[in-house]
């Protein structure tokens, strides 16, 4: 893309609340372009689907008894570019579009190393993907034995400008993430999300994706699943939720928020707790508005650099401190 091209602000973004055909690729696939070509008959320019949208979302028993990948997780995954991102990237090439969706990536060096991952293609092709940096553990999950942590926080170049990719974790409980992104020049977080079913989750979600708008003057869009294959045996009483794997059960409400000058964040559209695809077209020229009273990043980089080297002198130390 020609750094002289003036960059889109007027864009339509497609967050979808849904539910895959759990373990299998294909259907899935067949699902989620049904689901593209509807939102592209609503003028979306970019679409978003879940965390490991392509073959479901959850904890795996024999990952947890093996402490490691099983053999079911290895033969299921793929490399990016691979099979559903070329097949997608065809799809985005016919409608003009961008599509980020969640998937289990093998490494193309280390067939056994896995990655929770989130596939960027568009009408360039296949762009790349992000890999998960905060992975959970068991109790809760299992992503922390199945999968290996990423290790970069790359921006993928659209037409309307530098976009950066969190999944679940990264987004909700790590925020020096999202602002990583946005001081290097992000306009958009898109956030594949896994969010399972929990009294006030839909409020979390809520707040959290405010804060991040807020926090940063983007606009940001979580996909989460919906419904799912249903819930453990520990369902959520008593102790069960501190001792056992999480219920596999999703509770929607895909969302899209972001700054709307004078207003640090707002919520623009929010799903429901069924499948559906929320579109909203937002501005981002109203990121640019507060930059006469607000410039954080020209700040941080200039007369507040000083701020952006202490905290990276801090994160250092501590990373030192475990390594210890």
């Amino acid at each position: 893309m020609s750094q002289s091209t003036p960059l889109q602000d007027l864009v339509t973004v497609a967050s979808v609340n849904f539910s895959p055909v759990f373990g299998d690729a294909k259907a899935t696939l067949d699902k989620m372009m049904s689901n593209i070509i509807e939102a592209a008959a609503q003028g979306a320019d970019l679409v978003v689907f879940p965390e490991l949208a392509l073959l479901g979302c959850g904890s795996c028993d024999a990952c947890a008894t093996l402490e490691a990948a099983c053999e079911q997780h290895q033969q299921l995954a793929e490399t990016v570019p691979g099979p559903s991102s070329k097949a997608l990237a065809d799809v985005a090439r016919e409608h003009d579009l961008y599509i980020v969706y969640g998937l289990h990536e093998q490494d193309g060096a280390d067939p056994t190393k896995l990655y929770n991952a989130a596939a960027v293609v568009g009408p360039e092709g296949v762009m790349g993907s992000y890999r998960k940096v905060h992975l959970g553990e068991p109790p809760w999950v299992t992503e922390g034995l199945t999968f290996t942590p990423g290790t970069s926080l790359p921006l993928f170049p659209t037409r309307f400008g530098p976009i950066g990719v969190q999944i679940c974790y990264d987004f909700w409980f790590n925020p020096e993430l999202t602002r990583l992104l946005a001081l290097k020049g992000a306009r958009m977080i898109v956030c594949p999300v896994g969010s399972f079913a929990a009294p006030g989750r839909d409020d979390s979600m809520r707040n959290s994706a405010l804060s991040r708008a807020q926090e940063n003057l983007v606009h940001v869009v979580v996909s989460n699943s919906a419904g799912g294959p249903g819930t453990r045996e520990a369902g959520y009483s008593g102790s069960a939720l501190t001792e056992g794997l999480r219920p596999d059960h999703y509770v929607g409400h895909s969302m899209i928020a972001g700054p709307a000058f004078p207003r640090f964040g707002r919520l623009i559209a929010e799903a429901g707790s069924l499948e559906e695809i929320v579109v909203a077209t937002v501005n981002l020229e109203q990121q640019d508005r507060f930059r006469k009273v607000f410039d954080y990043r020209r700040w941080r980089q200039g007369r507040l650099a000083s701020a952006s080297r202490l905290i990276a002198d801090e994160f250092v130390a501590l990373a030192e401190q475990s390594e210890s």
